[in-house]
């Protein structure tokens, strides 16, 4: 297995477009942005990339208002965290927002253990500057 990090989140022929690592960064830039205090909302015990409740937007989707934006709802939290993140946006286009932002693996067939211990290490990080 390679290095945490180095395993590409997509790829075109030849060569990796992102790695978790990139990606991972993209997103917590982006949490940092729409949920200052993300890192506190997120239980990491039950931490689970293969949950649509347990994952980190499935987690931080409870407690905001995002699936009353629009007129689209879905029962699964971190569905309404993409559809407020692209509320226009088809399903291939808000996988693929969350597979660039680390929220998810680009197939389901892919080991998503290297992404969740990103995120872990990034959880974890103090948030006092």
């Amino acid at each position: 297995m390679a290095p945490a990090g180095t395993e590409a989140v997509t790829r075109q022929p030849g060569r990796v477009v992102m790695t978790y690592e990139e990606a991972v960064a993209a997103g917590v830039s982006w949490l940092d942005q729409e949920v200052p205090n993300w890192r506190q909302l997120i239980d990491v015990g039950s931490l689970s990339l293969y949950s649509p409740y347990l994952c980190v937007l499935g987690q931080l989707a409870g407690g905001q208002s995002w699936a009353v934006e629009t007129n689209e709802y879905s029962a699964w939290p971190y569905h309404n965290a993409l559809i407020h993140v692209l509320p226009t946006g088809t399903w291939e286009e808000r996988k693929a927002w969350a597979v660039a932002h680390g929220f998810a693996v680009a197939a389901s067939f892919m080991d998503v253990t290297p992404l969740r211990d990103l995120w872990v290490k990034e959880i974890n990080k103090s948030t006092v500057v």
